[in-house]
Order: C-alpha cells, then sequence, then structure tokens
C-alpha cells in the first residue's frame, strides 16, 4: 500500500485570511467551507499563524456570539 503525497490530498482551492480579518468574517469562512482551520497571513502574504474551529469556539464563548452565522 502506497502512502499518499501531500497534494494527493491538499485542498487545491487555498483561503485565507488576514491579520485584519473581522472575527465575525473568519469564523463564517470556516462554516460555510466545513473547514476546521484556515492559515492568517500579514501584508506581505507570509503565514503568521492559524485560526482553528476550537480558537472561534472559544473566543465565541466569550463575546457571546449568536450560535448561527
Amino acid at each position: 500500500m502506497d502512502i499518499p503525497k501531500i497534494k494527493e490530498v491538499m485542498s487545491a482551492k487555498v483561503f485565507s485570511v488576514n491579520t485584519e480579518t473581522p472575527f465575525i468574517e473568519a469564523a463564517n469562512i470556516l462554516l460555510k467551507n466545513n473547514f476546521n482551520g484556515v492559515p492568517v497571513i500579514d501584508a506581505v502574504k507570509r503565514v503568521v499563524g492559524i485560526l482553528t474551529d476550537f480558537d472561534v469556539i472559544a473566543k465565541a464563548s466569550k463575546i457571546h456570539l449568536p450560535l448561527f452565522m
């Protein structure tokens, strides 16, 4: 059994958010695309972090976001 290469399992359409993206917009990207994470990029498109569904859930509970988006 051959182990697949990354190029065989990765998503070809890349989504990202930047450090200035509104929180609710980033949460919607995760929700609408059924993602559990999205890369965060800076002004020169360098990856500076990742926003995960856990981050959204943890932050949403603190700022009382609605359960639907």
